[in-house]
């Protein structure tokens, strides 16, 4: 055996240079571990809690440098912002400039199992929203709407309730179903996101698109099951809301 003592750590790399501080300041900034808010006003990562119903709403806001809008998330029942499908979007989204408000749709009092309620989800999301149009990192932002499963529901619901809410709306293996009344008078662009082997929510999507009233447009990813669990999968649908996102910004940029 090799005494440890008699070596030095250096011998067992071909590079062992010294590292500058500002080299590792970089690198810190790309791999932040937990809540932070950096000194540039422009990048913003927290955690936060909206005040709304006497309680309070929990969520993690990110904004990444040069941001073109702002999507808020509507989890499914019995989930929360901590969902790692659901961070792993939000992560992707953050990568093409796009911020993110991640909030759950119970209160502290409450559990993220309580029964479904459309109406108190879609209130609470809507105070969501405009809580964020109040903030200074995210104010000034345009909102996408983006709603997963149950949450689904809850972003056509609040969209068709606010028409001037939100610039443009995706869901994944959503329920419009739950929200029918509502979609005529749905007018934002709506990206509809549905796994090729979840045979019976792509049933509900295909129904609904007939009746969502503004610009809809149906994508199906192969090899996908209700929660994207398979290899690739999820990264597509982030593609595909990346895109429909900022083409959508770019839009109203040009008419403005």
């Amino acid at each position: 055996d090799v005494c440890s003592s008699d070596l030095a750590v250096g011998q067992f790399y071909a590079v062992f240079a010294q590292v500058r501080d500002d080299e590792v300041v970089r690198i810190l900034h790309q791999h932040p571990r937990g809540p932070r808010r950096i000194a540039d006003a422009s990048l913003v990562d927290a955690e936060v809690a909206i005040p709304v119903d006497g309680s309070t709403l929990a969520g993690r806001l990110t904004i990444p440098r040069s941001p073109r809008l702002l999507a808020v998330f509507a989890h499914g029942s019995g989930s929360d912002h901590r969902s790692p499908r659901n961070v792993a979007m939000a992560h992707a989204l953050q990568a093409a400039g796009i911020g993110t408000l991640l909030v759950d749709l119970f209160t502290d009092r409450e559990s993220p199992d309580d029964a479904f309620d459309l109406g108190r989800s879609v209130r609470r999301f809507t105070a969501a929203c405009a809580w964020a149009g109040e903030q200074s990192a995210s104010g000034s932002l345009p909102i996408g709407l983006h709603g997963s499963s149950t949450g689904g529901a809850v972003a056509l619901a609040a969209a068709a309730m606010e028409p001037g809410l939100a610039q443009s709306i995706v869901t994944r293996s959503g329920r419009p179903d739950l929200a029918a009344e509502w979609l005529p008078r749905v007018s934002a662009p709506t990206l509809l996101i549905v796994g090729a082997r979840d045979a019976q929510t792509l049933e509900l999507n295909r129904q609904a698109q007939t009746h969502i009233g503004g610009r809809t447009l149906l994508e199906v990813v192969r090899g996908a099951g209700h929660l994207f669990d398979e290899p690739g999968t999820l990264q597509q649908a982030a593609r595909l809301a990346q895109s429909w996102y900022l083409s959508h910004c770019e839009q109203i940029a040009r008419v403005s």
